[in-house]
């Protein structure tokens, strides 16, 4: 058994309209199906499921839900910038810088581009608050993101002793 790809990430929108002209109009993603729900697990639940196709065939996927609190669009200051963000792979390097400078014609403002070998990066926020990263691989010779299945097993294993090692020292305070 293996989990091969991600069907879809999804996410709540503010307005399917500002998200469709986002994603489509902006971004270029196609979208392959809207679905209008009325029903979520046998109980009366009005929302619209949007879909937009990434080059692989997997999907973003938004949920217009009007019945629910308004989101939060402002991402929330106690929290890092980096974490929680969703990034996707462009074809190269010049791809990204396309979609920096699409995306600033558009108002968007975008950080970078950023490069951490082996990745050259953008980010922005979408309609909705959240992060997006575009990003591609760039020819490197660093290990930091190698794959290696021991190596990460501990890295894991060292960084929950070091925090607990800090929480204790933290207490003990």
């Amino acid at each position: 058994m293996a989990i091969h790809s991600c069907a879809h990430v999804a996410l709540r929108c503010v307005d399917a309209q500002q998200t469709t002209d986002f994603y489509q109009g902006i971004l270029g993603l196609d979208m392959t199906i809207a679905d209008r729900c009325e029903i979520y697990q046998g109980r009366p639940c009005l929302y619209l499921h949007l879909f937009f196709k990434l080059g692989d065939g997997s999907f973003i996927a938004f949920f217009d839900a009007p019945e629910f609190p308004a989101m939060n669009t402002v991402p929330d200051p106690s929290q890092p910038k980096f974490a929680p963000h969703f990034a996707y792979f462009c074809a190269n390097s010049a791809e990204v810088d396309a979609y920096k400078a699409r995306l600033e014609k558009a108002g968007v403002h975008v950080e970078g581009p950023v490069v951490r070998e082996p990745f050259h990066s953008i980010y922005f926020n979408d309609p909705n608050g959240h992060r997006m990263e575009l990003t591609a691989h760039v020819p490197t010779d660093s290990d930091r993101y190698k794959e290696d299945a021991a190596k990460a097993a501990g890295v894991v294993r060292r960084w929950t002793e070091e925090k607990a090692r800090l929480a204790k020292a933290t207490a003990t305070a």
